[in-house]
């Protein structure tokens, strides 16, 4: 079951901010994937997908725009968030933005 399906981007934020701890990440069996690459291996996989939190950059970029496309065609949300509550949630030094 889709946990943040048609749920609000603060929903999402919230939930990606709680994965960040070890204990969170054990307690509801998910784990946060950030990048554009991790992203894509995960479509591919056909692995159950909680949640896609995403910059508006992100689409401004040919790969970042066909990655939102594909995640929207599996049925998934996009929670669109500002660079900075994106950082808030991230995990790597230079997030890139999904």
């Amino acid at each position: 079951m889709d946990r943040t399906q048609g749920k609000s981007s603060a929903a999402v934020l919230t939930l990606a901010r709680d994965l960040k701890r070890r204990k969170a990440r054990e307690r509801s069996a998910l784990f946060v994937s950030e990048g554009v690459r991790a992203v894509e291996d995960l479509l591919r996989a056909a692995l159950p997908i909680s949640g896609v939190l995403a910059t508006e950059s992100v689409a401004e970029h040919p790969r970042g725009a066909a990655l939102i496309a594909a995640v929207t065609a599996r049925g998934l949300d996009v929670a669109t968030v500002s660079e900075e509550e994106f950082k808030s949630a991230a995990d790597t030094e230079h997030p890139q933005g999904v």
